[in-house]
Parts: C-alpha cells; sequence; structure tokens
C-alpha cells in the first residue's frame, strides 16, 4: 500500500469520536464520498502491550479510526495540539486498487492525552514526523520520511465514562 496527498475534500469531513460502552474502544469515522474511488480495507496495528489500532480505509480514503489502548494512556500536560496544520485529503493505493483483505502490522504504539482526555496523540514506531495532515475535523495523520504513518492526532474526544461496577 501507499499514501498519497491530495487536495482536501470540502468540506473538510468531521470525525465523531465515542466510546463502545461494552468494549471500551475509541472509534470515529468520516464518510468517504460516493464518488471516491479505490480500494477498501482495514490495517490493523498491534504492540505488544496490547494496544491496537485499526485505520478503515473506505473507497481508497482513510476514513476511520479504532483504538483499544491496553495498558492505560499515559495522560501528559504537555500534549498540544500541533498549529497550522494544513487540510489535505489522505489516500491509501495498491497497484490494482482492488479489495484487498485486512493487512495486520506488528509495532511499537505509544499514546500520550490530555489532562482532560479530549485530545490523544498516537505515534506508530520512531521514525521521525515529517508531515502532518488534516484530514478530518478532528482528525491529524502524522507522516514519515518515507510517506508511512507515523502517528495521528484525535481531537473532541468525548470523556470516557466507565461502565459501573454492578453490571459486572
Amino acid at each position: 500500500m501507499r499514501v498519497r496527498i491530495e487536495p482536501p475534500i470540502r468540506p473538510l469531513p468531521v470525525v465523531r469520536w465515542k466510546w463502545d460502552e461494552e468494549t471500551d474502544i475509541l472509534s470515529g469515522v468520516a464518510p468517504a464520498p460516493v464518488d471516491a474511488r479505490g480500494l477498501s480495507t482495514s490495517v490493523e496495528i498491534t504492540d505488544e502491550a496490547g494496544t491496537v489500532i485499526v485505520v478503515d480505509v473506505t473507497r481508497g480514503l482513510l476514513c476511520g479510526l479504532d483504538m483499544v489502548v491496553w495498558p492505560d494512556v499515559e495522560v501528559d500536560p504537555d500534549v498540544r495540539m500541533p498549529d497550522d496544520v494544513p487540510e489535505g485529503t489522505l489516500c491509501i493505493t495498491t497497484d490494482d486498487d482492488e479489495p484487498a483483505p485486512a493487512v495486520e502490522i506488528a509495532g511499537q504504539i505509544a499514546v500520550h492525552a490530555s489532562v482532560d482526555e479530549s485530545l490523544y496523540h498516537v505515534r506508530l514506531g520512531i521514525a521521525d514526523v515529517v508531515r502532518r495532515l488534516r484530514v478530518a475535523e478532528h482528525l491529524v495523520v502524522e507522516l514519515d520520511a518515507d510517506g508511512d504513518l507515523a502517528g495521528f492526532w484525535l481531537s473532541a474526544v468525548p470523556p470516557y465514562i466507565p461502565p459501573d461496577d454492578e453490571d459486572f
């Protein structure tokens, strides 16, 4: 798979984050334009600690993200959304753009959250970030020098409300 950057979709899609009450999974989706063309697949990135990030690709566009974090997220008072991030569309392609099976990748994942946990910074691997791109309201993608995904910024995340212990 390759990543290609194109001008932003107008209006910029909006990702609305939500917590699944039963699984503690944070999910966000932005609709793909009906005229978009390309592959549809999922890319699952996991690390040894149990963190799982699933990137959803719909008609060639990064359109969703699911995150399961074990152990807990590290709260960092210095986490701040980067300033002046240009807008764009992140297209994910293959040589033939035919439907592709889900892809699984093992790697290093670090997740930090703001004190109020409304902002999350997800780092994939250790490569330096060379480019940031706002692909939707509330979702910024980071790329490394090779154009590979290097991280994400998730903003406007609602508070996580743990289930009552009585439910167990």
